[in-house]
């Protein structure tokens, strides 16, 4: 009977790992023979034997259980004997390397890690996580990882060291390497990931920019990482970072998406109040109905009392309360018919709300987090990509070398506050209609108007400004307004283009002075 333990810290997606070896033949574990006690429960009452908190992220020595725990463990490995190779996953176990590893000369350890990238990214695009709580996590992959290289180190012969993004691109060579060392009999192949859950990686700007600025404080991680990297058994060619475009744009698209996810929560009081009225309207079409219907069946009963006094002959009279009587039911009709269109209606708002609700519960604690961090930790160079769609008013459809204003004289782009200090602002202008334009050209930002030092070149131009957000008001989200003398059309001087046009920009960028 062959055991392999599948540890990692919390965020290394040792998970995973454990799923691909599932995938590939291992058993997952039963409970204890005699108490039933589950794995992840056995686990959780041996650290709290040994005063380990739950919330404890990695461990400060190894654990040195004693001869209950071992008579309750041995009786783990009994409820699993007839499972030839078998295993669990659980970050826990890297408190009890030393316990396990005692067990049986045939437990074995697959130690998971990623690169602390990785571990930043879920973290802060999850949103579920407080900058203290981020900065816990930091330390936790600094312990946590030379807690687990140190057991590796002496026990290689009992371990494989594996990196989280290389199981991704060679899944095969991480099945056939625990089949050489412990001959193991899983099932290789070189699809084995697809067959398992798929790596995540968090792919917000936002987030990655968080991770890189955070790194940059804590270069420990690196170098942590560097050692896992030249240790490991099985590690990817290339670092997370490699090949990837510079983050300014993505980081301010992402930032303004969440503002945006802030006016549609606006949106969702709106519609919310109008679902509110529309039940308003519907109890009382309710009690409308109900009025109707006993009306209409005292005036039935009323009916049929006036037949049998009124005699055969009295036609005319009886022809006359029958009238009233399909005049009162066609009544009801249409009371019936307005109820059923005011219910149809409350049903999609209803449905709609309950949408939003949704997408508010998942977005509510993403936009402090991400307005936290964008203010400590910006990039010192933030970039208004025009060649790409913005948040703004007055800007025509992207070109390949930015976006024409117009066809109004005043033009505005919706922007996240930058953190207080002095910038470099520089307006890269690359065509207007006309050079007076650039000349007669003036901006402002959040209201306070900008000293203009422009650079014309015939009808292109470089505009600089000095700006100090000291100065701005503390918001989190300003407005940078750019007025022109006049608007020209393409059409006068004798082209199709009806557009009317001011400047084409390029690129916005503001530059942090040392």
């Amino acid at each position: 009977m062959k055991t392999i333990i599948t540890c990692g810290h919390q965020y290394s997606g040792y998970e995973y790992v454990f799923d691909m070896l599932l995938a590939a033949g291992l058993q997952p574990p039963k409970p204890s023979r005699r108490e039933g006690i589950e794995i992840g429960v056995f686990h959780q009452k041996i650290l709290a034997a040994h005063d380990v908190a739950s919330n404890m992220l990695a461990p400060q020595q190894a654990l040195e259980p004693g001869k209950m725990w071992q008579e309750l463990a041995i009786d783990f490995f009994l409820g699993n004997m007839e499972s030839p190779q078998w295993g669990w996953a659980d970050a826990r176990s890297a408190w009890l390397f030393d316990f396990w590893k005692g067990m049986d000369k045939q437990v074995y350890f697959v130690l998971v890690y990623a690169s602390p990238e990785y571990m930043l990214d879920e973290m802060v695009h999850s949103g579920r996580y407080s900058a203290e709580e981020v900065m816990l996590h930091l330390h936790s992959y600094q312990t946590f990882n030379a807690h687990m290289l140190h057991f590796y180190a002496r026990n290689p012969e009992r371990c494989v060291l594996v990196e989280l993004k290389s199981l991704k691109e060679q899944p095969g060579k991480f099945i056939e390497t625990l089949q050489a060392q412990w001959r193991l009999a899983l099932r290789s192949s070189d699809t084995g990931a697809s067959s398992s859950p798929a790596v995540s990686v968090a792919t917000g700007a936002v987030a990655r920019m968080i991770a890189r600025q955070l790194l940059q404080q804590h270069p420990q991680l690196h170098a942590m990482y560097a050692e896992l990297q030249s240790a490991a058994s099985l590690s990817s060619a290339c670092h997370d970072d490699d090949g990837e475009e510079p983050l300014g744009a993505s980081v301010l698209t992402d930032y303004m998406a969440l503002h945006q996810r802030q006016a549609n929560a606006a949106t969702a009081l709106a519609q919310q109040a109008t679902a509110e009225q529309l039940k308003a309207d519907l109890l009382e079409l309710q009690r409308k109905l109900e009025g109707a219907q006993t009306q209409v069946s005292a005036l039935s009963a009323e009916l049929e009392r006036e037949r049998a006094k009124v005699p055969a002959r009295n036609d005319s009279q009886r022809e006359e309360l029958e009238q009233e009587n399909e005049l009162l039911l066609l009544q009801l009709h249409q009371v019936q018919e307005e109820l059923e269109n005011y219910f149809l209606k409350h049903q999609q708002v209803a449905q709609e709300l309950k949408e939003i609700t949704r997408q508010q519960e998942e977005e509510k604690n993403q936009v402090p987090l991400a307005h936290a961090y964008w203010t400590r930790l910006h990039p010192a160079e933030v970039l208004i990509d025009l060649r790409e769609p913005i948040r703004g008013s007055n800007w025509y459809e992207p070109e390949l070398d930015g976006s024409w204003a117009g066809p109004g004289q005043t033009s505005a782009i919706h922007m996240p506050a930058l953190r207080k200090g002095k910038y470099d602002m520089l307006i890269d202008v690359v065509d207007a209609m006309d050079a007076t334009i650039i000349e007669g050209l003036n901006a402002s930002l959040a209201g306070h108007p900008l000293e203009l030092k422009k650079e014309i070149h015939d009808r292109s131009a470089v505009l600089r400004a000095k700006v100090d957000t000291n100065q701005l008001p503390p918001q989190h989200e300003w407005t940078l307004q750019i007025e022109f003398p006049a608007v020209i059309s393409p059409a006068s001087h004798g082209s199709d283009d009806t557009r009317q046009l001011a400047v084409r920009v390029k690129t916005i960028k503001f530059k942090a002075v040392n």
